[in-house]
């Protein structure tokens, strides 16, 4: 294992072995690449939440209200690199009290 890995590299492990009865030389190798990624990265989803649409599609990026109704909305963001985001302001023009500032760590990523 490598710590402090800040750079692209190539790992390679070998394994030697002896045959018992005929004394013959085995061996094999196996390589795997690690990549650093340094980038951070965020996405933001705005969806539908609103139970009383009137199209019934809710979850999804349109909805239908009736004049003078209330439009609902889920955001969701996510931290999808690889590095917690700090200072992250969430900013809705036509919704002012949904801006929020929030900080986002990162997730196990497997």
């Amino acid at each position: 294992m490598k710590g402090n890995t800040t750079a692209d590299y190539t790992n390679s492990v070998t394994v030697n072995a002896e045959g018992a009865t005929t004394g013959e030389s085995v061996d094999s190798t196996d390589t795997t690449e690690v990549l650093v990624d340094p980038q951070p990265s965020v996405s933001i989803d705005k969806r539908d939440a609103n139970s009383e649409d009137l199209d019934r599609d809710i979850g999804d990026d349109t909805q239908s209200i009736l004049s003078g109704d209330t439009a609902v909305f889920k955001i969701r963001v996510t931290n999808n690199g690889y590095e917690n985001l700090t200072n992250i302001k969430v900013i809705d023009e036509l919704a002012p009290n949904c801006s929020v500032n929030i900080e986002l760590p990162v997730t196990s990523m497997e």
